[in-house]
């Protein structure tokens, strides 16, 4: 029964991402950075098949963050709280995850995925969005302030179909 609900819960949240990457075209009409602080809205849910506290190839974590302004952005000063993202971390083996992420903002929605080391900086594409964000293309570096904070940089250009 548990394994069942998880795949649900895995499926629902794969095929979220997914209907927010093939959204409608948005307003994008030129290159744009996004900065911000992510912060854990709480402890992570890890799912450790093993049971030995150990990150493993077949575990996987979730984790919200608080989005806070690093910048003026958004209408909003340096330190406004902007939105929240959510993010599943995929264990393939040693050093291999996968990482996917829906970031909701007060222009809407980013989505991104790609080879993640929550530990040290990453950069992983930006696949899409919706509304402002709708035809956004580009990438997302990551680099960890503390294992529950994150500088975010999100470098987007507007992408043609």
């Amino acid at each position: 029964m548990y394994r069942k609900m998880v795949v649900l819960v895995i499926t629902g949240a794969l095929s979220a991402l997914l209907l927010v990457a093939a959204s409608p075209a948005g307003a994008i009409t030129k290159p744009t950075t996004i900065k911000l602080r992510g912060v854990a809205a709480g402890p992570p849910t890890i799912v450790d098949h093993g049971n030995d506290g150990v990150i493993a190839p077949g575990d996987y974590t979730f984790l919200t963050l608080q989005l806070i302004n690093e910048k003026k952005q958004f209408g909003k000063k340096k330190g406004a709280k902007v939105g929240f993202a959510y993010v599943a971390i995929f264990n393939f083996a040693p050093g291999l995850d996968l990482g996917l992420s829906a970031a909701t903002l007060p222009k809407g929605q980013i989505v991104s995925s790609g080879i993640a080391d929550p530990t040290k900086k990453f950069t992983i594409g930006v696949t899409g969005g919706t509304r402002t964000y709708g035809n956004a293309q580009g990438s997302m570096t990551l680099t960890p302030v503390s294992p529950t904070e994150f500088r975010i940089v999100m470098k987007l250009t507007p992408g043609g179909k």
